[in-house]
């Protein structure tokens, strides 16, 4: 993801819900039960499952924004969002765009050109976990993150949802789009939805 390519939150947003419209019913900018928080897009898989995502416009955000992010992803997990007309329920969070790899690496190298230090991360760009997923599942959030050819949704390293085959180490799986449906359940009684 270029960071700066989108104007306002508002195109990154739009785009993200268009790229979702592929596989989901889409819902834009869902209040909770208690009117305290708004959700950017609520997701709806198959009338069965339900996925909310908080966007923020990629860009170079300092740490105090970022936490902020983060704050109100784990507030939003809290909540009640209307699935249904006039149906109430929590779902699960994902923030996008994913904090892991392009704000938060996890120096595995580091070397020294002409003055100036570079760092490696453990894993690359596509790989399907990361140390920031795995700390932001601990307060019940999870990420949408980029797979080469596609996107996917992931808790605590674990793969909720996929838009193609992941690949693990370098080969592709064989894995069809849709729900991981044993991390799912998984996820469910990790969040008491």
């Amino acid at each position: 993801m270029e960071k700066n390519k989108y104007k306002t939150e508002q195109d990154f947003v739009d785009v993200v819900a268009y790229t979702f419209s592929k596989h989901f019913k889409v819902n834009l900018e869902v209040w909770s039960k208690c009117k305290n928080g708004r959700i950017d897009i609520l997701l709806n898989y198959k009338d069965t499952y339900y996925f909310g995502v908080e966007c923020k416009q990629p860009n170079s955000k300092r740490g105090e924004e970022i936490g902020e992010y983060v704050k109100q992803a784990i507030r939003y997990t809290k909540y009640e969002f209307e699935i249904e007309k006039g149906i109430f329920k929590r779902v699960p969070i994902f923030i996008c765009p994913a904090l892991s790899y392009h704000y938060f690496i996890l120096n595995d190298l580091t070397v020294e050109i002409e003055g100036k230090k570079f760092h490696k991360d453990r894993h690359d760009e596509n790989f399907s976990h990361h140390s920031f997923n795995g700390f932001l599942g601990v307060f019940g959030v999870g990420e949408v993150r980029k797979s080469r050819n596609g996107y996917y949704f992931s808790v605590s390293n674990s793969t909720i949802w996929k838009s193609d085959s992941l690949w693990i180490n370098g080969k592709k799986t064989n894995e069809e789009t849709g729900i991981i449906e044993v991390n799912y359940v998984k996820l469910e009684k990790k969040l008491s939805l």
